[in-house]
């Protein structure tokens, strides 16, 4: 099977990986996204270190859509 090689080089105190399904309504999906967008902003904004301090890059991936038709 393959994995990813983060998994098999990056130990796991340096990454994260979460999944999750949540039903909602269609009306939420504009809101939904909103929290998305304040989530990343504010995520950056709390943890991204001045030049001087920096020592790593990491990515963030947010993914959001529809598992049925």
């Amino acid at each position: 099977a393959y994995v990813p090689k983060v998994l098999e080089e990056v130990s796991i105190d340096r990454r994260e990986f979460q999944s999750f399904a949540i039903n909602i309504c269609l009306d939420d999906i504009p809101k939904a996204k909103e929290l998305m967008r304040e989530f990343v902003h504010d995520f950056a904004r709390q943890l991204e270190a001045p030049s001087e301090k920096l020592n790593s890059t990491y990515n963030l991936n947010l993914q959001f859509f529809p598992l049925t038709k």
